[in-house]
């Protein structure tokens, strides 16, 4: 929950910087700092009410993950799990697809116009820029996709749990979802990797790096192995 509030605040400070330049002065750190705060604070909320009464947490699936419980239709249960459908998933989730969408228009249409007018030093510094904005942007709706194609079989399934009938999720039909959901977080450096030309070049010259390495351990190791054995068929006197 942390993560997708993260990206909704991220989305939203790009928004009002690219999108809407009047709004621009709002986005300083101050307001980077307070909005982290308050996307780890809104997804501490939604993780501890639980404990507190406002829901609960069980074993879902095949018994081996935690989670809320879903299925009850108490008003405790079903009033909680409206509010986090809609404040944890469908409001963020169109904040995102909004933003994004004005965002990417947004640069495509300045780098449009960058083309046709200015002199050639001002073309060639707005191309510049307008390329590293694209690119922060291509890499943004990356991995917001991703985000969203890691959670959203886990809510459809929540979905189904919560307001139809429970029995029609098997508990391997539970527990799948949950884990590729949970495994999101593993996503973003794989994001980044693939859409930065700098950070494949790094890993790449680390792989090489570490398989120089290892091709000469190898063959380090292979030449103390000869000298031994010369060393023991060398006669006793």
């Amino acid at each position: 929950m942390i993560g997708l509030y993260l990206l909704t605040a991220l989305s939203l400070n790009r928004y009002w910087i690219i999108v809407t330049p009047v709004q621009s002065k709002y986005s300083t750190f101050q307001t980077i700092y307070v909005s982290i705060f308050l996307a780890i604070v809104g997804g501490l909320f939604w993780a501890i009410v639980p404990i507190f009464g406002w829901n609960y947490y069980t074993l879902e699936g095949v018994l081996t993950s935690c989670s809320i419980r879903w299925q009850d239709r108490t008003l405790n249960v079903i009033s909680y799990n409206i509010c986090m459908f809609l404040f944890g998933y469908i409001i963020p989730l169109f904040i995102l697809i909004f933003c994004n969408t004005k965002i990417y228009l947004e640069v495509f249409n300045v780098s449009k116009r960058s083309s046709k007018w200015g002199n050639c030093l001002t073309r060639t510094r707005s191309r510049r820029k307008q390329e590293l904005e694209k690119h922060v942007a291509k890499t943004v709706i990356f991995i917001i996709v991703t985000f969203t194609i890691a959670w959203t079989p886990y809510a459809i399934v929540a979905f189904i749990s919560s307001f139809f009938s429970p029995t029609l999720i098997s508990p391997l039909g539970g527990t799948l979802p949950a884990i590729f959901a949970k495994s999101s977080i593993c996503f973003n450096p794989l994001v980044f990797i693939l859409t930065n030309s700098h950070i494949q070049s790094a890993v790449f010259q680390q792989k090489k790096k570490t398989s120089h390495t290892s091709e000469s351990t190898s063959s380090k190791n292979k030449i103390d192995q000869r000298q031994s054995l010369r060393l023991q068929l060398l006669p006793v006197s």
